[in-house]
């Protein structure tokens, strides 16, 4: 078989699942609880809460606030290039879509944009710290004051991730992590909520269902999944899910009707085993990361995303701007063929989702700079997988743009 490497997501050890089924055997507590409780000590946080997804857990929050806020607040504020679950999960809460438009060389908002903007009837704002880069957080957080208005702390791609010493998902009145199969580390699913705000948690856990019990077909389940995963994201097997598109591999789909459930106790035995592997991880994406960055030869083909001084990106992916779409969309062909599975990652701005158009309050103006990135943006794999080969073969196919 020919190898090929997976665009994202966590490596499965077989050492992983003999410590998840022993732990789930044999060791009777309540995952979820210990979880919780693991997660809530790391970053420092008051009160934690499961959800069966990171975009549950964004909704979840997001009703929360409404409940304790004036009801004319219904617009929610967001890069105009972000994963699509964002908005999703907005529309989900019964609330509107206010994309701002984004700063190309930081992956953030364009500030002045968002301080001009007409705050009355925005309940919250929700940077998106894509890649696991972080946004200017300190900056948010001075114009949500200014206007009184929320800040949710999307941190789905970004756990482990820090600016100005603090982490990722610590800023605001609540941050939101996601353990799906392409973030940092993959439970198969489910999503986690965190706050300090007394009078936010007790809105949670009014509206949270409790944590799923043990369900013995469930579980085999879940785990016959993440066998399979581990199995196929290795890049030596890859190519088999790859080449069935039934499987929708990279598709990025936009769908509000997802459910919200309780997170089980089988995906928080998974992610209870793969949470004590995420600084490992963390680091090894950001080495990977760093020395792609460190050997590019500058050219006006390409620019690099400037993460800020006082941040510590994790890469999750390293992400590159390219001229054009044309060049870009010959780039993912020429990475394919050499065994790399680079990608452009979401298709379109959030405004050009063509089922969603009602739901969007524009500002001053369109979010053009979200437009052209969707074009022109380039994301290459990060993860343990990637080997020093393959990291010279990505150097070799960027620093040779004459030739593609």
């Amino acid at each position: 078989m020919i190898r090929l490497v997976p665009p994202a997501g966590t490596p499965v050890t077989w050492q992983n699942l003999r410590n998840i089924i022993v732990s789930s055997l044999y060791l009777k507590e309540d995952k979820s609880s210990q979880l919780l409780e693991k997660i809530k000590t790391f970053l420092n946080s008051k009160y934690c809460f499961a959800a069966s997804s990171g975009r549950a857990a964004l909704t979840i929050v997001l009703k929360s606030l409404s409940q304790l806020s004036d009801s004319s607040k219904k617009e929610v504020i967001i890069p105009g290039y972000t994963c699509y679950s964002v908005a999703a999960s907005i529309l989900r809460a019964g609330l509107k879509i206010k994309p701002c438009d984004v700063d190309v060389t930081k992956l953030d908002f364009e500030y002045d944009q968002l301080e001009q903007a007409d705050f009355s009837q925005v309940l919250a704002i929700i940077p998106s710290n894509l890649f696991g880069i972080p946004n200017n957080m300190q900056k948010v957080l001075q114009i949500a004051r200014k206007n009184h208005v929320f800040v949710i702390d999307d941190a789905c791609q970004s756990m482990g991730a820090k600016i100005f010493g603090q982490y990722v998902g610590k800023w605001g009145i609540a941050g939101v992590f996601s353990f799906d199969r392409g973030k940092n580390i993959t439970a198969m699913g489910g999503g986690v909520i965190i706050t300090d705000d007394p009078l936010l948690a007790e809105a949670i856990t009014n509206s949270m269902q409790p944590c799923n019990h043990s369900n013995v077909a469930k579980d085999v389940e879940v785990f016959l999944k993440l066998i399979v995963y581990s199995m196929f994201f290795h890049p030596e097997l890859y190519r088999i899910p790859n080449s069935m598109p039934f499987l929708k591999l990279g598709l990025t789909l936009f769908d509000a009707n997802f459910s919200i459930e309780s997170f089980d106790q089988m995906r928080a035995a998974i992610a209870l085993e793969m949470f004590n592997k995420l600084n490992q991880i963390n680091k090894i994406r950001r080495s990977n990361a760093l020395y792609l960055l460190s050997n590019l030869n500058s050219s006006g083909e390409m620019s690099v995303i400037e993460p800020y001084l006082n941040s510590y990106p994790v890469y999750l992916r390293l992400p590159l701007i390219i001229r054009s779409k044309q060049l870009r969309d010959r780039l993912i062909h020429k990475f394919l063929k050499a065994g790399i599975v680079a990608t452009g990652l979401y298709p379109s701005a959030i405004h050009q989702i063509k089922t969603i158009q009602h739901h969007i309050v524009f500002s001053k103006r369109k979010p053009v700079n979200a437009e052209k990135l969707s074009q022109r943006i380039l994301t290459l794999p990060t993860h343990p997988y990637v080997s020093q080969h393959d990291l010279d073969k990505m150097l070799h196919i960027l620093n040779n743009f004459e030739k593609i």
